[in-house]
């Protein structure tokens, strides 16, 4: 009996071993380290499918349906407060110097998308009607299809309806612009889809101070424009026809005195005494690029193709050249793209290797992807030239280490690299003294990246705002 026993407590004690050796290895475990990095999703103000965040009159604005604004509040912190909206479902937002746009859903058609203009972003929405005078040309672009504005303009996708139950698409698009005169005006026509929308001021082939404006379209490459005063011809309401896709020819800024109603540069607009003049590209096959978005890094405008294609047009540039700049290889979700610039007088930017270093963020379907980019503005490339992809958080950019850190690259597998990003926007420090950077999701609401207290401490994390 008493040899029975001794087996019996053997048995017990090695089942008791090999309980405590499983729970030791599985602390090491990668499954149970993931799990170790999730965080415990919040709720969410803001669900649904955000539009992009716009800046105006010292707030940022965003819209899922309802719209929201995010400013300083009382005590120097900042918060969110609901702003009245034009009415309907708010799907799309756009802000210039001068005023805030929403697309809105009036009803379920197609015509019930209308565009509204508030220049208080407090209320007080207006409607934004296309001119009377272009009512046969708009006649044909019945529906509006997306928004974009840059600092000074407004942009509108419109289109007409797939007319026919084929296979083949033949909706046809034009981007239209608002005026001086406070009313809609065709730019292009026969384009596509309307995804971007940047400006900046530059200089003419004859060393003339311009604003150039670019647009980016899905399958019709880039258009460039300039504006200049009508110094001749009546200020009447005009467009030079037989405008096409690559049949601007050689345009130069000319001798506007030498210009009348018959020989402006093919495509043309001639609005309330401002002439939009198209400029050719310097790569014709810039044209045959369905891109994403577009953005500004300091004065460089950059251009995502849906390809994973990155163009650069550099200022100080007259001519137009368009560089090539590497390629993700995968999809890209589309959306804009982001740059976040940290802000030097907080603590946790002082690691001297990142001084003068910031990120240029793009949307994927899961999560995003980013390149460093140093201080003279350039991305960070290989040995080969290559743009370098890294997976956040592994690109030794962060806000309290230049180490590669495990925690921040799992922490976001497990939590905004799930969902698809569609745009990023990062709040001026004016408003938020963390100058918090956010993500804009397609079906998750409006995350942000804040110092959080979790149930592993104080870390900086992805969550719902």
């Amino acid at each position: 009996m008493v040899i029975l026993k001794t087996e019996s407590n053997i048995k017990r004690s090695l089942v008791l071993i090999v309980m405590i050796l499983f729970l030791c290895v599985s602390c090491y475990d990668p499954i149970f380290y993931t799990i170790s990095q999730e965080s415990m999703p919040t709720e969410s103000k803001i669900k649904g499918t955000p539009s992009s965040m716009v800046l105006f009159r010292n707030g940022a604005y965003v819209a899922s349906s309802d719209l929201y604004r995010y400013e300083k509040q009382s005590g120097g912190n900042a918060g969110w407060r609901d702003i009245p909206g034009p009415g309907g479902k708010i799907v799309s937002l756009a802000a210039t110097d001068k005023a805030l746009y929403a697309l809105s859903f009036l009803d379920s058609s197609l015509a019930g998308l209308t565009l509204f203009k508030s220049t208080s972003g407090e209320g007080g929405w207006t409607r934004v009607l296309p001119y009377a005078g272009n009512k046969a040309l708009f006649d044909n672009y019945r529906f509006i299809d997306s928004l974009y504005a840059d600092e000074e303009s407004v942009f509108v996708g419109i289109k007409n309806e797939d007319r026919d139950d084929d296979d083949d698409d033949d909706t046809a698009y034009a981007v239209a612009f608002e005026a001086s005169d406070g009313f809609l005006h065709i730019l292009i026509e026969n384009t596509k889809p309307l995804t971007g929308a940047v400006s900046r001021k530059d200089k003419d082939l004859g060393g003339n101070d311009i604003r150039r404006h670019f647009l980016a379209t899905a399958g019709d490459g880039l258009h460039i424009f300039h504006e200049m005063d009508a110094l001749i011809g009546p200020v009447d309401t005009g467009r030079v026809p037989d405008h096409g896709p690559g049949e601007y020819g050689d345009i130069g800024p000319g001798d506007p005195s030498e210009w009348n109603n018959n020989d402006q540069p093919t495509g043309s607009v001639l609005v309330d005494g401002k002439i939009w003049v198209p400029e050719k590209i310097d790569n014709s096959d810039i044209r045959l690029y369905y891109f994403s978005s577009l953005t500004k890094l300091d004065n460089t405008v950059l251009a995502v193709a849906l390809d994973g294609r990155l163009f650069a047009i550099p200022s100080n540039n007259p001519k137009l050249n368009i560089y090539y700049w590497g390629r993700w290889e995968g999809s890209l979700l589309g959306g804009e793209m982001g740059i976040w610039n940290p802000n030097p007088d907080i603590a946790w930017h002082s690691v001297a290797a990142n001084q003068g270093r910031r990120l240029l963020l793009l949307g994927l379907y899961s999560g995003y992807t980013e390149l460093v980019i140093d201080p003279d503005g350039t991305l960070q490339t290989n040995a080969n030239g290559g743009l370098i992809f890294f997976s956040p958080g592994t690109s030794g950019f962060h806000f309290s280490s230049i180490e590669i850190s495990d925690d921040s690259y799992q922490q976001y597998v497990n939590s905004l690299g799930k969902h698809s990003v569609h745009g990023f926007f990062q709040v001026p420090e004016y408003i938020d003294p963390d100058s918090t950077l956010f993500a804009i999701t397609q079906d998750d609401g409006v995350w942000s990246y804040r110092w959080r207290d979790t149930s592993d401490g104080w870390r900086w994390t992805w969550n719902h705002e």
